[in-house]
């Protein structure tokens, strides 16, 4: 006779124990759902975080391009003819004796304001500095935020160089040789498109691995399969 023949002997007892261990593998069954559940429900929310990550990647790195296409067209040197017709109309819609002003000034002046039309035309991408930069620095931190930072720093120096030409006598020969290099670039010396430069290849290193990583599904990476 068997261990549990000796303790339980009776119809009653059996029925009994079969409910019990009936019960046990329903809570049993219970359990398992409840720890696959969690365990999915984990998995997704990796993923999805995952995801946020790599979409908020690209969208960083296409306007970091994006900002120095802009940037470099906004400086270009070859001003064409309506814009300075419409740099002309601003100023003397704005300018009290406008007329009087010796033509070299007028000149300058509506070269300056060309080029800050220019700017102000692209308002839109400046703004969008600032709407990325929380991102970047909730997802890939305080490097990655500093780099549009850096975008801001070299639109705002293209911004006051552009209103320092417009004052500008041509008195200080290095003075006015540094102005016109913000505004324009084109040398190697030129410290906006450093400064772009750099961001864009810092931004490249921080935002590319999660790009262009292999992504396995993140149940893989939790089992180790």
């Amino acid at each position: 006779m068997s261990f549990l023949s000796s303790i339980c002997n009776t119809p009653q007892c059996w029925s009994a124990t079969g409910a019990m261990m009936s019960g046990w593998a329903a809570w049993a069954g219970v359990a398992v759902v409840i720890f696959t559940a969690n365990r999915a429900f984990s998995t997704y929310r990796r993923q999805k975080q995952e995801d946020r990550r790599i979409e908020a990647a690209e969208e960083i790195l296409s306007f970091a391009y994006k900002f120095k296409r802009t940037l470099t067209g906004a400086r270009s040197p070859g001003i064409l003819g309506h814009e300075l017709a419409r740099a002309e109309k601003t100023l003397v819609e704005s300018w009290n004796g406008w007329e009087h002003e010796d033509p070299k000034d007028q000149r300058r002046l509506k070269i300056a304001q060309a080029m800050l039309q220019r700017l102000r035309d692209n308002n839109n991408i400046w703004g969008q500095i600032f709407e990325l930069m929380p991102r970047a620095r909730a997802l890939f931190g305080e490097e990655a935020e500093a780099q549009l930072q850096a975008f801001w720093e070299a639109y705002v120096t293209v911004e006051i160089a552009c209103d320092s030409y417009a004052d500008d006598s041509g008195t200080d020969r290095e003075f006015s040789k540094d102005l016109r290099t913000e505004m324009w670039g084109r040398s190697a010396d030129d410290p906006v498109s450093t400064k772009v430069e750099a961001a864009i290849a810092k931004l490249d290193e921080i935002l590319l691995p999660v790009i262009r990583a292999d992504h396995r599904p993140v149940r893989k990476k939790i089992t180790g399969a």
